[in-house]
């Protein structure tokens, strides 16, 4: 699936853990999919750092049995951006060191023992970015258990190909000394 809308590309926008969600600058976020396993959360408490709280008070979380939570989006070879958003929704992990959790991205660890909350504090966004280079088609974003559960909000991939077309020249440009 590729996604786009409000005048940012995107080739990718979903919420994880939630249904299709269009936040405050016009973007659609599909509703979750991709995944390979977890259950799902949600949350009525306001988040801090967003005006876009629908997206983050509802994630896909993953109770720890096997297989562990990962993302996969057949995506064309080429490098992109990729913005994992976050929100520490759950009072049993409300304190440093409560929820740690590894991340690999195409296979290369990206974070090792993310600690939403201790970046954050509680009830708040946390967007992480990270260039990447697929290779094989497919774009896989594994969530690796170290202490207590994973989590994710959204997952968005923006492609990376650098903008090389000039400004145009300004024109009809007037001055006084």
């Amino acid at each position: 699936t590729t996604l786009s809308g409000g005048g940012s590309a995107a080739l990718i926008r979903v919420n994880a853990g939630g249904g299709d969600y269009t936040d405050g600058s016009g973007n659609l976020w599909a509703a979750d999919f991709g995944y390979n396993t977890g259950s799902l959360d949600s949350t009525s408490s306001p988040i801090a750092g967003t005006t876009d709280d629908p997206l983050y008070q509802q994630g896909r979380w993953d109770p720890g049995t096997s297989p562990e939570l990962e993302y996969s989006f057949n995506i064309a070879n080429g490098n992109y951006i990729v913005n994992l958003h976050f929100a520490d929704t759950w009072s049993g992990t409300f304190g440093v060191g409560l929820r740690l959790f590894d991340i690999l991205i195409e296979g290369a660890l990206v974070e090792d023992n993310l600690d939403i909350f201790a970046e954050v504090g509680a009830n708040a966004a946390l967007i992480k970015t990270y260039n990447v280079t697929v290779a094989d088609g497919q774009l896989n974003i594994r969530f690796l258990h170290v202490k207590e559960n994973t989590k994710i909000n959204a997952i968005e991939v923006l492609d990376a190909v650098p903008d090389t077309e000039s400004p145009s020249v300004p024109t009809g440009l007037s001055g006084t000394a």
